[in-house]
């Protein structure tokens, strides 16, 4: 006869089919071979009892089976599967989640879902309708509002009134001219303040030589002998470049460079800035050959301007306005200023009309 005991890991009842005699036994309900008591143990020279059909069953391994709970009797059951229901436990939001929460009020509002109007049996009847919770989700982000809520708490978004339309920003405009060393007026009253020095000194040289102002020969003789002096100094002073920067409302921004020589402009050329990622000044010290050989000029036709051409031309340091590449190395220069301040000036406004990264020395 096959006795039972409680199994000791699913808390089932195990069976001990008769004349069994092994200390562990295959529970038919989880499969864990549980422990049998000594007492129900069968001894080795004991004769076994009939086995019953039954019996002979419960000695093959029992197949995993899973145990439908027990229920107590006051336990409500579910009306679909004829069991208790599971009972679900509400979830609680992350504590260190700040964001605001909202009362909710039932029956305020939208309803969450309506149902569609069917006829049935007659009259027009609403099987199924959610009534509101008094608020309402955000567009963007899907959290909870109140109802007269103008935008999100959550994200930002705003929830009344039309699409905002994406502001265009609107630059200063920008119009300047810088020049090399001194401007175009200031030369030229210099050029002909020069052109009454030489008419001085023609005069002079004719009273030192005995010639009578009378003698159109003579005289011609002497424009002659200046005429390249002349020309020198139209060279000198009005040979320099201009650099004109121009920006619109849209940022456009347009670097112009134009060479003189005597005064007269060149055709200016526009400047290309896209592949330029700064601007800084250049500091050096080279005047250049010909510059060497102006200043030799002037020193044997005179002492005095070789020697002013030389402390204001060749002398000083040079400070050169140029654009650079992303690594700090010169790409072109823009313009030869005449002293730090003014290259400084004229960099940094091209820097702010053009958005580039400005450097002091490079």
């Amino acid at each position: 006869m096959s006795t039972r005991f409680i199994c000791g890991n699913c808390g089932g009842k195990a069976t001990v089919p008769s004349g069994y005699a092994k200390a562990k036994v295959r529970c038919e309900h989880c499969g864990y071979y549980a422990e049998v008591p000594p007492e129900m143990r069968a001894k080795p020279d004991a004769v076994p009892e009939a086995e019953t059909p039954f019996d002979v069953v419960a000695t093959k391994p029992a197949v995993r089976a899973r145990v439908a709970p027990e229920f107590d009797d006051d336990e409500p059951e579910s009306p679909r599967t004829g069991r208790a229901p599971d009972i679900v436990a509400q979830h609680h939001r992350d504590p260190h989640d700040h964001r605001p929460e909202f009362a909710e009020a039932t029956g305020v509002g939208a309803p969450l879902l309506a149902g569609d109007q069917i006829e049935h049996d007659g009259p027009l009847t609403t099987p199924y309708e959610v009534p509101g919770n008094g608020l309402k989700p955000c567009p963007k982000c899907r959290d909870d509002l109140p109802l007269d809520a103008a935008f999100c708490v959550h994200c930002g978004w705003e929830l009344v009134g039309k699409k905002k339309l994406k502001s265009k920003r609107e630059f200063e405009e920008i119009d300047k001219i810088w020049y090399e060393g001194w401007n175009p007026a200031t030369r030229l009253q210099i050029f002909i303040t020069l052109q009454f020095v030489n008419v001085l000194l023609i005069a002079l040289g004719m009273l030192a030589n005995g010639q009578s102002f009378k003698d159109a020969s003579a005289i011609g003789m002497n424009v002659m002998m200046n005429l390249f002096n002349m020309a020198l100094q139209a060279f000198i002073l009005g040979s320099f470049e201009s650099l004109h920067v121009t920006r619109d409302p849209k940022g456009r921004c347009v670097i112009i460079k134009i060479r003189r020589y005597c005064f007269i402009p060149m055709p200016g050329f526009k400047i290309p800035l896209n592949m330029s990622a700064g601007v800084g000044i250049v500091a050096s010290h080279n005047p250049g050959m010909v510059s060497y050989v102006i200043c030799i000029y002037l020193l044997i036709m005179g002492c005095l301007p070789g020697i002013l051409f030389f402390i204001f031309v060749i002398r000083p340091e040079s400070f050169h306005a140029a654009l650079c590449n992303e690594f700090g190395g010169t790409e072109e220069t823009l313009l030869h200023c005449k002293n730090r301040q003014h290259a400084e000036e004229v960099t940094r406004n091209i820097a702010d009309a053009r958005g580039l990264r400005w450097h002091n020395i490079l």
